[in-house]
């Protein structure tokens, strides 16, 4: 409680994502989340951003490569955590008939997501068939053959990464032991030459 802080980032971050899911759930039912949402992290980012100042640096090293790789892992869950029930909400369940955007469509055979239907049917013909090429199988598919081959390209990437660190490391470690033995060479060499000296010195009196 006195002196610095520590500035825990690894918390920092979590407190954005907590944030980012909070902006997910509930920006279905209130159009302002988001802008209060966008403030909050303003208001966070300029805070700490200050306060950074009076802070000192984690003990602990700070690992960029694995932490952001586990950072984008807990978004990616937290944004499938989100979709599910706002999808089902959307997909299965009937508007308010009292309050909210979609009280318009309230009806017992209507859920939220046919207003999209509704939107979609006012539009040109032109945008309309380009709207329904985007749910056909020909879409998805190579959609999806692209994003496994983008992964697949970043997983190779991350593994050429990994070899090339483990040799950069076998090489530092070999530079150190070959530091080492000159060291050691050098070391024998002055105390041979003190030694050597010292007997020409005691042979000359």
């Amino acid at each position: 409680m006195v002196g610095p802080q520590e500035f825990d980032l690894t918390q920092s971050v979590v407190d954005i994502v907590y944030s980012q899911n909070i902006c997910w759930l509930g920006m279905m039912f209130s159009p302002l989340i988001p802008f209060m949402t966008f403030l909050k992290i303003l208001i966070f980012f300029y805070s700490k951003k200050f306060l950074l100042k009076y802070c000192e640096a984690q003990e602990r090293p700070y690992r960029t490569s694995r932490s952001n790789s586990l950072f984008m892992l807990v978004l990616l869950l937290s944004f499938v955590f989100a979709a599910a029930p706002i999808g089902y909400m959307v997909g299965r369940l009937q508007p308010s008939q009292s309050c909210g955007p979609f009280r318009l469509y309230a009806d017992a055979n209507v859920v939220m997501f046919n207003t999209v239907s509704y939107t979609v049917a006012s539009w040109p013909g032109v945008l309309r068939g380009i709207f329904s090429f985007l749910g056909t199988v020909g879409f998805f598919v190579p959609v999806i053959i692209a994003l496994c081959l983008l992964m697949y390209y970043y997983w190779l990437l991350g593994q050429g990464y990994k070899k090339t660190e483990k040799i950069l490391q076998h090489q530092l470690k070999l530079e150190g032991q070959d530091k080492r033995y000159l060291m050691d060479r050098v070391t024998e060499f002055l105390e041979s030459t003190e030694v050597n000296q010292n007997t020409l010195h005691n042979a000359a009196l």
